[in-house]
């Protein structure tokens, strides 16, 4: 084989290696992308925990994707350079697939860690909002679906910001300082202690119920 010879399988070499990181990196960006998103809108956090937030999940789709990328950009360089070489077109899709499972597995981890400490910040925020945690079990449970909260943290960021936007809908003071906000195109009701806290969030059965309580 001439220098030239060489040089060409060197650098088909090098630009089949070079694609298969890149389909492989790509590869684990879009499984771990779609990873997030199916967990993110899963209603349920069993479906979420077994199917799309597992690190198994994860260094699979990785694979997969990595594999097929590698694959597809090492056979676009071969028929573009003019030769056929089926060891460096599986050489390349097996590190793509590697590549892939690797970085998609290291980023699902990072997104998992992050997630986790984004969620615990925001589920500790929401239950400060609610004035006796005590009580947000039994109004969840009674309320919760009147707004499709998925949890109680979820209810509870609600109603606060139910009462942050308070100037848009219909409010009462009473001598006690209790805060009552009403929205009448969604029935809407809400009670707030005088430090802004929630008592109580939910849509009365009676469109009556917001004029017949106490306040100004």
């Amino acid at each position: 084989m001439t220098a030239d010879n060489w040089k060409n399988v060197g650098i088909s070499a090098g630009v089949g290696g070079i694609c298969g990181g890149i389909g492989g990196g790509f590869g684990a960006l879009g499984a771990s992308a779609t990873g997030s998103l199916l967990t993110s809108s899963a209603a349920s956090p069993l479906i979420a925990s077994t199917a799309t937030n597992t690190l198994g999940y994860a260094v699979g789709t990785g694979m997969a994707g990595g594999m097929a990328g590698s694959y597809a950009s090492t056979a676009t360089q071969q028929i573009l350079y003019g030769y056929n070489d089926p060891y460096e077109l599986m050489q390349n899709t097996a590190v793509g697939g590697i590549t892939g499972g690797v970085t998609s597995g290291a980023l699902r981890v990072s997104n998992r860690i992050s997630f986790n400490s984004i969620s615990n910040k925001v589920l500790v925020s929401g239950k400060r909002t609610w004035g006796n945690r005590a009580t947000l079990t039994d109004h969840f449970e009674r309320h919760g679906h009147d707004f499709n909260a998925r949890s109680e943290n979820h209810y509870a960021r609600m109603a606060h910001k139910f009462y942050v936007n308070r100037s848009n809908y219909q409010t009462k003071v009473d001598d006690n300082g209790v805060i009552r906000v009403y929205d009448k195109k969604t029935n809407s009701f809400g009670s707030y202690n005088p430090d802004s806290t929630t008592k109580t969030y939910f849509k009365p059965k009676s469109r009556n119920y917001f004029n017949n309580q106490p306040g100004k």
